[in-house]
C-alpha cells in the first residue's frame, strides 16, 4: 500500500512458523550499488513492534537492517507489516536464529567467504566495463577519451583499465562540494588524467569560486561546466564571477603537480566497499599535511603488493587501513626493504580478511598489541636517543589526542600498548606509567632493510575536526606533524606551519605544463572565513627573475622576497574558497619544448594493441536490420515548413551527412530550423515478413531535441508529434518491403519558451534504422487483467479505471506449440514488464518482445504484471497510469 500523504509504503505478508524458538531475528537488504536506497521506518510482527538494531551512518552504517523479533513469532499462521520511506527493498527478507551481523565476526569461515564475495562482485563489475572498453578500442584503436563515470566503490581496480586503454576517471560531483582528495589524488600520483563535473550547476558566486578552487588544487585535467549554459550566464551572481576572472577558468587543466616524496596509503576496498570507518578520519592528506608545508599524492595497498609506490614516494603514511592481506603487508615489507619508510597507525593492519583483531601487521613491525584504550594509558615518555621528535627526547607529555568527524562525532579509536615480538624493535616512546609486559610501548620503529617501520600506537600527535571535508589540528598539537616529517627529510613545499591566518591556506609549487613555468598555489581552504594581509613562503629552488599572478586579470606583477630556497610573498588577501596562482619563468626555459612534449606523452601516449582474441566478435549483420544513420542531405536555415515540405526545397544547396548532434555536424546549436532527407528502398526480399522503420535513442538524450517532426514520402509520419520536450522520444512504425521511401525531418533549434534552458543537446541522438521480422503463426490476446490501486491490491479491469491504476496483473497458461519462440506485442511501447520474478524495462520504440526463455511452457502458471506506458508516463510507484492498450502472445517459427 502506498501513503500518498507521508510518501510511506507499506508492504504486508503472511507466512507460518513451524519453529518459531529459531526465528530471533528479521534481516532486511537495503544494498545497491550506489549506496543504500531504501529504509524500513517500521516494523510489525502480529501486531506487535520491532526493536531495530541497525548500525545506520551515511558512510559506514550497514547494508542489512537488523531487528530483534522478541518472542513475536507464534507456532503456525504469522503476519509482518513493513513501513518503507517510499523506496522498494532490493533485496532479501528473512527470519533466522542470529541477529546484526557485521564485518569481520568471529567466525573465520564466513569472514573469508564474504570477503571474497565482496571482491569477486567489485571485479566482475569492473570486467563489465573493461568489456566495454575493449569493444570501444575495438571500433577505434587509439581512440580517446573514454570516461569512467564516478567509480568509487572500485577506483583502485580502474588505475590499470585506464592505463591500458587509454581511458580517463571522470568525478561527478564530490571533489567540488568538498575537500576530497581520495578521488583525483590517486590517478595524480600515476600520471593518469581525471577529469570532473559539478553535482548541480553553481548557485551562487561562492559556490562557483569553490568549484574551481578544488578542482583545480585536486589536479584534474579538465572542469566539465555540467548542465546547461543558461544555469551560469543565466544567474546573474555566477556570470558576474565568470566575467570577472577569466584568468581562473583559462589556468584549468594548464599545470601539473610536481613528483611528491610523500604519499598516504588509503585503501579504497576498506573505505568503500568494507565500510571500515577509521580510513575517512585518519587519512593526513585531508589537510594537515598541507598545514604541515607537504604536497601529498594517494596509493592504494594494491600499490605495494604490485611493486609500485617506491616509484612514486620516500616516505607514506598509512590512512588507518584497518584490513591487510598477506600479499599487501609483503608488499609494504619490500617497500620497507628498498629504502621507503612506512608510518602505521593505532588501527592499521589490525584484521586479516579471515580473522578480526588477529594484528597480522604484527609480523611487519615486530610488535605484540596487548592493550587498547581511548586515550591511552596517562602519560607519554621519549626516549633519549630516538630521531623522530627531537625536541622531545627524555621528555613526558600528555597522551591525549583526539578527532572529530564531520558530524561531530569522536572517531579517534584506541591507543595501543604493545610488547616486541622481535628483537629489533626501538622503542621511541613508552606510557609512563606501564610495566614491561603490560604494553608499555607507545611508538615504536623498526628497520627493515635499507628503509624501516613506524608504528604511531598513541595519538598524542593529532587533535582534529573536520571542516567540509578538510582536518584542522589544534595549534598545540600541530607541530608534532611537522616534526617528525622534519626528522625523516620529507621535502617542504611551504614553511607556513600555520602561521597567522595560514593553517588553512594550502601552499604548493606546481609546474606548467608547457614547461615554460614554475607556478606556486595558494588556496584558502575554508568555506566561511577570509583572511587579509597574510604572507606565505614557498620552498623555491632558484630565485625567481620575476613573479606574476596568472589568476588575475592582466597577470600582474608580484612583490616577494626570497632567501635560502624560501620564496615568500607578503600582503596576500584571501576569499573564503579562493585560489591564487604565481608564475615564475623557469631557468631551464630552453627545455620547456621537451617537457611540454613529455607531458603530452604521459597523456597521449600510444595505447598497447588489444590481442585479436581478447576483443568481443564483431556483430554480423543478419539481414534483418538495415542502419539509415548515414547518407542524410541536410540544409542549415530557412523557414520552418508547413504541413508538409515543400517541393521545390533546394536540396542541393546543402551536404551529405551522419546525423548527430548539431555540434557533431557542424551546426552551432541555437542554429533555429535545420532539414534533412534519406531516400532508401525496403528490401523487397522482405515480402512475407514484417518491416518496420525505428528511431532508438537513450531516454536521457531525449533523441530529436528541441523541436522535430518526420514526414513520410509528403505525409506526416504515424507517430506522435511533434518530436521533442518528452521523456520517451523513440518510436517505431510499419513499412512495406519493396516500397521507396522518402524521410524529410525537421529540426527546429529555437527554444520553445523564453524561459526555457537547453538542457539537451539539439539535432539528432539515435538512430533510424530498418527492421525485419516475421509474421507470426498464430496470435493470442492477453486478458483477465486486474488492476493495482495499491501494491498487491488488484481489482478486476475491464479497460477503463477512474483515477487510474499503478499496473496490471494476470495469470496465464501457454498452451504446448511446435514454435521455437514466443513474442510480447503491443501496437505501442511495450513499457515496462515483469514476467515470471523478471522484470523488463523495453526501450521507448519497441514493440515486439521474444519471452521464449522467461515462460513456463509446460503447462503452469505465467505471472504477469505490466506498466504499460504510453507516450511521457514512467513507471514511478506513486504514478497512476490512466491509458492502456491490447497485448498479445505471438508464435513465431
Amino acid at each position: 500500500m502506498y501513503d500518498y500523504y507521508s510518501g510511506s509504503v507499506w508492504l504486508k505478508r503472511n507466512f507460518r512458523a513451524a519453529d518459531p524458538a529459531k526465528l530471533n531475528y528479521l534481516h532486511i537488504s537495503r544494498n545497491a550499488w550506489h549506496g543504500r536506497v531504501s529504509k524500513v521506518q517500521a516494523a510489525f510482527l502480529n501486531g506487535k513492534p520491532l526493536k531495530d538494531l541497525t548500525h545506520d551512518d551515511p558512510i559506514t552504517g550497514d547494508f542489512d537492517e537488523c531487528f530483534e523479533l522478541g518472542g513475536a513469532v507464534r507456532a503456525g499462521e504469522n503476519t509482518i507489516v513493513l513501513k518503507l520511506d517510499g523506496k522498494p527493498v532490493p533485496g532479501y527478507i528473512f527470519l533466522g536464529p542470529k541477529g546484526r551481523w557485521s564485518y569481520p565476526s568471529d567466525d573465520p569461515g564466513l569472514n573469508r567467504l564474504y570477503f571474497d564475495t565482496i571482491e569477486f562482485a567489485s571485479r566482475y563489475r569492473m570486467r563489465g566495463i573493461e568489456n566495454w572498453l575493449k569493444a570501444t578500442r575495438g571500433g577505434d584503436p587509439q581512440g580517446r577519451p573514454q570516461l569512467l563515470m564516478a567509480t568509487w566503490d572500485f577506483i583502485d581496480h580502474t588505475f590499470d583499465l585506464c592505463r591500458k586503454y587509454g581511458a580517463t576517471a571522470q568525478d561527478t560531483g564530490q571533489g567540488g562540494a568538498c575537500w576530497a582528495p581520495w578521488l583525483a589524488r590517486y590517478y595524480v600520483a600515476r600520471g593518469l588524467p581525471i577529469t570532473c563535473e559539478p553535482g548541480n550547476a553553481p548557485g551562487s558566486a561562492w559556490e562557483m569560486r569553490k568549484m574551481m578552487t578544488l578542482y583545480m588544487l585536486l589536479g584534474n585535467e579538465g572542469i566539465n561546466a555540467l548542465f546547461d549554459a543558461e544555469q551560469y550566464m543565466g544567474n546573474e551572481e555566477v556570470r558576474r564571477w565568470i566575467d570577472a576572472n577569466p584568468e581562473v577558468i583559462r589556468s584549468a587543466g594548464k599545470f601539473e603537480m610536481n613528483r611528491s616524496d610523500l604519499g598516504v596509503m588509503r585503501s579504497v576496498r576498506n573505505a568503500s566497499r568494507l565500510h571500515f570507518p577509521a580510513v575517512w578520519s585518519w587519512d593526513v592528506s585531508r589537510g594537515e599535511l598541507q598545514a604541515a608545508g607537504r604536497t601529498v599524492n594517494l596509493a592504494d595497498p594494491s600499490d605495494f603488493e604490485k611493486d609500485r609506490a617506491g616509484a612514486w614516494f620516500d616516505v607514506v603514511f598509512d590512512a588507518a587501513s584497518e584490513l591487510l592481506t598477506d600479499g599487501e603487508i609483503a608488499g609494504i615489507e619490500r617497500f620497507c626493504r628498498n629504502g621507503g619508510t612506512f608510518i602505521a597507525m593505532h588501527e592499521t593492519g589490525k584484521h586479516s580478511p579471515e580473522r578480526g583483531w588477529s594484528w597480522p601487521v604484527s609480523k611487519l613491525n615486530g610488535l605484540r598489541v596487548v592493550g587498547r584504550s581511548r586515550g591511552g594509558w596517562g602519560k607519554l615518555r621519549f626516549s633519549k636517543e630516538q630521531e623522530l621528535w627531537p625536541e622531545l627526547r627524555g621528555r613526558e607529555i600528555d597522551a591525549w589526542g583526539v578527532v572529530y568527524d564531520w558530524t561531530g562525532a569522536d572517531v579517534t579509536g584506541s591507543s595501543l600498548g604493545m610488547e616486541p615480538a622481535a628483537s629489533d624493535v626501538e622503542v621511541i616512546a613508552e606510557w609512563a606509567d606501564r610495566k614491561p609486559g603490560e604494553g608499555r610501548i607507545a611508538i615504536a620503529a623498526r628497520k627493515i632493510g635499507k628503509g624501516r617501520i613506524i608504528t604511531l600506537g598513541s595519538t598524542f600527535w593529532r587533535e582534529a575536526r573536520d571542516r567540509s571535508g578538510r582536518f584542522e589540528t589544534d595549534p598545540a598539537a600541530r607541530p608534532y606533524l611537522a616534526q617528525l616529517l622534519d626528522a625523516l627529510k620529507v621535502p617542504r613545499s611551504s614553511y607556513n606551519n600555520g602561521a597567522k591566518g595560514t593553517a588553512d591556506i594550502f601552499s604548493e609549487r606546481w609546474r606548467s605544463k608547457n614547461g615554460l613555468y614554475d607556478l606556486y598555489l595558494a588556496a584558502k581552504v575554508n568555506d566561511k572565513e577570509g583572511v587579509r594581509d597574510v604572507a606565505l613562503t614557498f620552498a623555491a629552488p632558484d630565485r625567481p627573475q620575476t613573479l606574476r599572478e596568472v589568476t588575475a586579470n592582466g597577470h600582474p606583477a608580484t612583490p616577494f622576497r626570497y632567501e635560502g630556497g624560501k620564496l615568500t610573498l607578503a600582503g596576500l588577501s584571501f576569499e573564503p574558497m579562493q585560489l591564487r596562482m604565481f608564475a615564475a619563468p623557469r631557468r631551464d626555459i630552453a627545455r620547456a619544448p621537451l617537457a611540454w612534449l613529455k607531458s603530452l606523452e604521459q597523456r597521449w601516449y600510444r595505447l598497447p594493441e588489444i590481442p585479436a582474441d581478447e576483443l568481443p566478435p564483431p556483430e554480423v549483420a543478419d539481414g534483418n536490420t538495415v542502419s539509415l544513420a548515414d547518407g542524410w542531405q541536410m540544409t542549415v536555415g530557412g523557414p520552418v515548413w508547413g504541413e508538409a515540405p515543400p517541393p521545390d526545397h533546394d536540396w542541393k544547396a546543402g551536404r551529405t551527412v551522419k546525423l548527430g548532434a548539431y555540434l557533431t555536424m557542424g551546426v552551432p546549436d541555437e542554429e533555429a530550423v535545420t532539414h534533412f532527407r534519406r531516400e532508401f528502398t525496403v528490401p523487397a526480399s522482405w515480402r512475407g515478413r514484417r518491416a518496420s522503420l525505428v528511431f532508438a535513442s537513450q531516454y536521457w538524450f531525449y533523441g530529436i531535441e528541441p523541436q522535430g517532426r518526420l514526414w513520410v514520402n509528403g505525409k506526416l509520419a504515424p507517430v506522435e508529434q511533434p518530436f521533442g520536450d518528452r521523456t520517451n522520444g523513440c518510436f517505431m512504425f510499419d513499412l512495406t518491403p519493396g516500397e521507396k521511401v522518402v524521410l524529410e525531418l525537421e529540426v527546429n533549434g529555437a527554444l520553445r519558451h523564453k524561459e526555457q534552458l537547453r538542457s539537451r543537446p539539439s539535432g539528432v541522438t539515435g538512430l533510424f534504422f530498418l527492421q525485419s521480422d516475421p509474421v507470426p503463426l498464430k496470435t493470442v490476446p492477453v486478458t483477465g487483467w486486474r488492476a493495482a490501486h495499491e501494491v498487491n491490491v488488484l481489482s478486476p479491469f475491464d479497460g477503463k479505471q477512474p483515477g487510474g491504476f499503478l499496473y496490471l496483473e494476470t495469470v496465464f497458461q501457454t498452451p504446448s506449440d511446435p514454435s521455437r519462440r514466443i513474442f510480447l506485442e503491443a501496437p505501442g511501447h511495450l513499457g515496462w514488464l515483469m514476467l515470471n520474478g523478471h522484470v523488463i524495462s523495453t526501450p521507448g520504440w519497441m514493440r515486439r518482445l521474444d519471452v521464449s526463455n522467461l515462460l513456463r511452457r509446460d503447462g503452469g502458471e505465467n505471472r504477469l504484471r505490466w506498466w504499460p506506458l504510453l507516450c511521457k508516463e514512467k513507471p514511478l510507484h506513486n504514478r497512476q497510469l490512466s491509458r492502456t492498450q491490447p497485448l498479445w502472445l505471438a508464435w513465431h517459427p
